[in-house]
């Protein structure tokens, strides 16, 4: 069974990328990963490749339809336009 929240986590075709000031990243995420200074810019922003949806990306919302309606079309689905 699929779930929606699943969905959210699909790989991109397309990778996104964002870019973070240090101070907002948990120290527990920093030693996990071994973020040393050497992973941030002068002015302490790391930037991160993103692979799969996350929630406030509208392109995780548009792979979550797709993958949602590819699930739902064994069961008659059919999108309305």
């Amino acid at each position: 069974m699929t779930d929606i929240k699943d969905s959210f986590c699909s790989i991109m075709q397309l990778y996104q990328y964002m870019r973070i000031h240090r101070r907002y990243i948990p120290a527990e995420v920093v030693i996990e990963y071994n973020l040393t200074p050497d992973y941030f810019d002068s002015k302490s922003y790391g930037y991160f490749e993103i692979q799969k949806g996350m929630y406030v990306l509208k392109e995780s919302a548009i792979l979550a339809y797709k993958k949602l309606g590819n699930y739902l079309e064994k069961y008659g689905y059919m999108p309305f336009h």
